[in-house]
Parts: structure tokens; sequence; C-alpha cells
């Protein structure tokens, strides 16, 4: 009987570790998608890693705003403040937030121009 336990323990040692090693392949793949930040934090285990080297220490100071995107949500009123900070996901060449009220919008990475809301 106790050997029986013991080749049991071992094959769910061997399955675990099989699945640990499956799921770390996919995580890897998630990442090799250019530009893309399929989760919040980029992937399944919130690396918040890109391996994008477009941007490094040499040009990060030449940066400028590209474009800004207004909700059009009304403004706060004197006893509500609101504010709001963000992880957009970027899918397939499209930029998906959410507003202070909970709306979702798709942008145009590029230009910053709406494709629905």
């Amino acid at each position: 009987m106790h050997l029986v336990l013991k080749g049991k323990i071992l094959l769910a040692r061997a399955i675990f570790l099989a699945a640990c090693a499956l799921g770390a392949a996919s995580i890897a793949d998630a990442q090799t998608v250019d530009g893309e930040w399929r989760a919040y934090g980029h992937d399944p285990l919130g690396s918040r890693y890109s391996p994008l080297a477009q941007i490094d220490r040499a040009n990060v100071g030449r940066l400028a705003v590209a474009w800004t995107y207004h909700t059009g949500e009304p403004l706060p009123t004197k006893g509500m403040r609101r504010s709001l900070e963000v992880t957009p996901l970027m899918i397939d060449n499209t930029l998906y937030i959410s507003t202070p009220l909970g709306q979702l919008v798709a942008l145009d990475p590029v230009t910053g121009g709406v494709k629905w809301r």
C-alpha cells in the first residue's frame, strides 16, 4: 500500500510540473506578440514586462505627447471628485480603455481616434 501511495504522489507531481511548463509556455507566447498588451499587466501573471525595444535610455528624453483622449463625461462637481488611471489593453491594433463612468471605448493607437464607444 505504501508503494502505491508513493507512486500516486510521484504521478501527481509529474502532472503538476507538466501543467506548469505548459502554462509558462503559453505566457511566453502571449509576450511575443509585438505591441500587444492583451491582459492587465501585459500577461496572465501581470509581469508588466514588454519585449519592445523602440524606446530606450538614449531616446526616452525626446518623447512627446502623440495624442490625448477626453471621455466627454461630465467634469466633477464641488462635492464629487473624479479621476481615472487605467491600464489600457492593446489587442489587434485597437486600444481599449474604460472611462470614469464605466464606459468602454476602442481607440486607434496611432491617431487616438474613436473606433467605437
